[in-house]
């Protein structure tokens, strides 16, 4: 049986993906579990949804905001391939329009996230985490100042690089791949 890393190679991609090993950031830094109710606003083709939604089945919900409808598409693809369809709803709406209440985790993959950040404040449960993702720090410096304005606390930036070695008689790292993804902004409600 496929796990969900081996999904995601099946998984058709449309824009940049936020990638597993920023995923697994997100999961760690926020404490998900199953159970757990998130929204994820610039769904994109969809591979954080579905990293969110292995995580909180079965019984959490992951609503994937996505206003263009091309990308949109690529999400539900995804979700299906994944058997995920009774765990995600999948609305090709912008993310200002998200109405979700007593969320425990939000997610902003998208330019302007820091005009989103106090309709989140209100949409968070009590204890509940945000995250704003960005390949641009000068972004998450805007995220940051308005999370601090809006009542977060508990407010970090992080990026998170990893390299791959190559172990042998002569043990290096392999000299390409990917290091830099993006930063990741958290704050919690409390």
């Amino acid at each position: 049986m496929d796990n969900i890393i081996d999904l995601l190679k099946k998984c058709r991609r449309g824009p940049q993906i936020i990638t597993p090993k920023d995923a697994g950031v997100i999961i760690t830094e926020t404490g998900l579990n199953s159970g757990k109710r998130c929204l994820d606003a610039g769904g994109g083709s969809g591979f954080l949804t579905l990293m969110l939604a292995n995580v909180v089945a079965p019984k959490g919900r992951v609503y994937s905001y996505e206003k263009n409808p091309n990308f949109a598409e690529i999400v539900k693809h995804n979700v299906k391939l994944c058997g995920l369809e009774k765990i995600v709803t999948v609305k090709n709406r912008d993310a200002e329009e998200f109405s979700e209440k007593n969320l425990d985790l939000i997610t902003l993959d998208m330019k302007g996230a820091e005009n989103l950040i106090g309709k989140c404040h209100k949409a968070l449960k009590n204890k509940g985490f945000l995250c704003v993702y960005s390949p641009h720090i000068e972004q998450q410096n805007a995220a940051s100042k308005r999370m601090k304005k809006e009542g977060f606390s508990q407010i970090k930036t992080v990026e998170n690089i990893q390299r791959e070695w190559l172990v042998g008689t002569h043990t290096h790292p392999i000299p390409s791949g990917v290091m830099h993804t993006g930063f990741l902004t958290f704050g919690r409600k409390i």
